[in-house]
């Protein structure tokens, strides 16, 4: 039966750690650009910037960790989720979205190669593809709320 975590206790650390990275990570840049439409509009263009310097930092960061993470066996090996890939599935579907509205590649191929990687193995994924949300649904909630 596949197993979600790991039972080496080091491989069990890295793949929390990295998972609650993403998320505190994620988090922050989410409240900063839903605080976008409360910026007065000549501050706008310095804070995307600043948010896509965040954005960058934060993936190249993550790049280091499930570099490792694959290494080790620890994520979608074309067989069975992980944990680490549950984790992440869900915050690919708002790379769309952040694309169109700020007007930068969240994951760019040259830059993160093993994210790059992830996530289209991941969206390879029937079972991933089918609950992820509508790209178009998520796109009007971004536009209303940022």
């Amino acid at each position: 039966m596949p197993r979600l975590l790991p039972n080496d206790p080091y491989l069990l650390y890295l793949v929390r750690f990295w998972s609650d990275y993403k998320d505190k990570k994620q988090s922050e840049r989410m409240v900063h650009l839903r605080s976008l439409k409360l910026i007065r509009e000549e501050e706008r263009s310095a804070v995307m910037r600043r948010l896509e310097e965040e954005y960058n930092e934060m993936i190249l960061t993550m790049e280091a960790g499930i570099a490792e993470l694959e290494q080790r066996g620890c994520l979608y090996d074309g067989k069975s989720l992980k944990y680490m890939d549950v984790t992440f599935a869900p915050s690919m579907a708002w790379f769309g979205p952040i694309e169109k509205l700020m007007g930068f590649k969240v994951i760019d191929n040259e830059k993160c190669p093993c994210l790059y990687k992830r996530v289209h193995n991941l969206m390879g994924n029937q079972v991933v593809k089918s609950t992820l949300p509508d790209g178009d649904k998520l796109m009007a909630y971004a536009k209303s709320a940022w």
